[in-house]
Parts: structure tokens; sequence; C-alpha cells
């Protein structure tokens, strides 16, 4: 007699199987949203720190950003926020945005010495989410 169809045995081997692979997979799927978005804003602070601010501050006449739209430079990512850079702090780092990773977003307005930057961090250059 021929059967076709799987016996219990070998249908229970084969949930069993998949339960174990799932456990594997799935709390590494879960981070993977999370290490995306954080990627996501440290490329935009990237970008707006070797593209646009170099563009933006040479644009200035008085040599301030504070005035400047980040709109007409750079498309800002679903991540940030809030950005906004007349709160730009003069010589220091002040907040001008959050983020929806939980970080805040610093800038630093331009002088004759250092140009503008944005950073996490409101005491040093740090624009790495790690």
């Amino acid at each position: 007699m021929k059967r076709s169809a799987f016996s219990l045995i070998e249908l229970i081997f084969v949930i069993i199987i998949m339960g174990i692979l799932s456990a594997v997979v799935l709390p590494k799927m879960v981070g993977i949203q999370e290490a995306a978005s954080n990627k996501v804003v440290e490329s935009f602070v990237n970008t707006v720190n070797r593209s646009a601010f170099p563009g933006m501050y040479a644009s200035t006449p008085y040599g301030s950003i504070k005035n400047l739209s980040l709109l007409k430079y750079v498309t800002i990512p679903v991540q940030i926020t809030s950005i906004d850079l007349t709160g730009c702090g003069t010589g220091v780092f002040a907040p001008v945005g959050q983020t929806t990773v939980g970080k805040t977003i610093y800038c630093r307005d331009g002088n004759a010495t250092y140009p503008p930057l944005l950073s996490f961090s409101s005491t040093d250059l740090n624009t790495s989410l790690k």
C-alpha cells in the first residue's frame, strides 16, 4: 500500500525546525529597522556637514547660517522630527533638532575660524550614534 501524505512525526519535526529557525532570526530582524534609522540620521548629519553647510556658509554675507533654510539645500529625512538652524550656537553647540531615534542634533554656527557644524554631542564633534 502506497501512502502519499506526510506522517505526524515528519510534520512535528518540520514545525520544530521552523521554530528553532524563527527563534534565531527574529531577534536579529528586530534591531535592523532601528539600526537603519540610526544610519539615516547619521548620514544626514554627515552630508550636511560635508556638502550643505559649506555652500550655505559661503552664500551668507554676514557669515551666519541662522537665517537660512536647510530645506533649500537638502532633503530632510522623516527620522528628523524637527530642525531649526536659528538656534545654532555662536562658538558653542546648541540644540537645534530632534530625531525619531531619541537623539538631539546640536549646531555650532560658523565664524572666521570654523565652519558651521552639526553634531550629536553638545561638547565635541562626535557625529556617530554608537
